[in-house]
């Protein structure tokens, strides 16, 4: 599996895409930043090393906040613990690299860790220190906690549950692979005593946690083109919900919104993402394939404001923060957007390193960024007007 603009990347060295154009000419050039009018002030309170991700690709690895105490893990086997204030709590490295995690166990207060080996690693969110240790069939894409349980999400296409304080394996469900997919997938999702899960084949499932059988599958996309790239509708953005509602989106497909309950599609909007969407008070905010934000409603689907002065800057997932959305780009500035009307508002050249590998807004004013070179760095944000 290899992440979608790997492809592109691919295609374009190979000549298939690139009719017309110098071999040292990108398909389509990156939208030039204009100037805009500030009225937001980004500053840095603090920043962290938590380790080298050791590549680009590594949409597992995620950062968990819980109780003004905040979890990180890195690539090169980093995980560490860090206050609100900037004091790093412990940090351990483990012997081997990590393509997901860390999840958080608010019952047994324990984290979890997944490795390119397929191990799932147990620490405690105090010490750091090893509980367990549970070998999987394959690499360990995603993991989430729910009802003394540790779903796990591996490359080979099951889900797995395990026991949250020993490891030991309850139940697994299989599903089929197609011949091609999109490196990464989008995390098991808690929804009262199911699971939501979306897959690479373009569907999505409710999975009740208790046993592992499916109270319902909704198919979102559908495979169409001669080839196995134009057939790809991966559910690779993470599922969000309000536990009305179910969004999803498929690479090559739609934004769907479903109903919680049925799994019965509400609304579909023609826009493509493979990156993650956020979930605004009354808005879906999505970064389209060509970069481009939109913000639609969560009622209809129908677009609410759609900004273009990203297009083609290769625009991380976007991040919902109050009265604002956060994204960056492939320069690794961080841009603001006014979530009402997608005006851009603010932007820091320089914010993250290498690129994005997560955020999260911890509250109105103040955020979190993990980029690929490790830096786990919190940003306040005031007003200049």
């Amino acid at each position: 599996m290899m992440n979608r603009r790997q492809f592109i990347s691919l295609l374009s060295a190979t000549g298939l895409v690139m009719a017309g154009c110098s071999r040292n000419e990108p398909i389509n050039p990156p939208t030039p930043l204009q100037a805009i009018t500030p009225k937001v002030n980004l500053s840095p309170v603090w920043s962290q090393s938590i380790g080298s991700m050791g590549r680009k690709d590594v949409p597992g690895l995620k950062i968990v906040e819980h109780e003004k105490m905040v979890y990180a893990a890195a690539g090169n086997g980093g995980v560490a613990a860090v206050s609100l204030e900037g004091q790093l709590q412990w940090q351990v490295k483990l012997d081997q690299a990590l393509v997901s995690g860390p999840a958080f166990s608010e019952v047994s207060e324990l984290l979890y860790v997944g490795s390119v080996r397929g191990q799932v690693i147990c620490l405690k969110s105090k010490t750091g220190e090893q509980v367990w240790k549970t070998q999987m069939e394959t690499e360990v894409l995603a993991l989430t906690t729910g009802s003394g349980r540790l779903f796990v999400r591996t490359a080979d296409g099951r889900l797995t549950a395990l026991d949250a304080l020993a490891g030991e394996k309850l139940w697994v469900l299989d599903h089929d692979m197609p011949s091609l997919s999109v490196r990464g997938m989008s995390a098991p999702v808690r929804l009262s005593n199911a699971i939501l899960l979306g897959w690479e084949d373009g569907s999505v499932e409710a999975i009740l946690q208790e046993n592992g059988e499916r109270a319902w599958e909704s198919r979102i996309a559908l495979p169409r083109g001669r080839t196995d790239i134009e057939r790809m509708v991966d559910v690779q953005a993470s599922i969000l919900t309000d536990g009305v509602r179910i969004y999803a989106a498929a690479t090559n497909g739609k934004v769907t919104a479903l109903e919680a309950q049925s799994g019965n599609q509400l609304w579909t909007s023609d826009t493509a993402t493979w990156v993650d969407m956020a979930l605004g008070e009354r808005s879906l905010f999505v970064v389209s394939e060509d970069d481009t934000l939109r913000a639609l409603s969560i009622d209809s689907g129908r677009v609410l404001w759609k900004q273009e002065a990203l297009k083609y800057r290769r625009v991380s997932k976007a991040i919902a923060w109050g009265k604002w959305v956060a994204v960056t780009d492939m320069q690794g500035v961080l841009h603001l957007l006014d979530a009402a009307d997608g005006s851009l508002v603010g932007r820091v050249d320089g914010a993250v390193k290498e690129g994005l590998a997560d955020g999260l807004a911890v509250t109105d004013r103040r955020l979190l960024l993990l980029d690929v070179a490790g830096n786990l760095t919190f940003w306040q944000a005031g007003s200049l007007e």
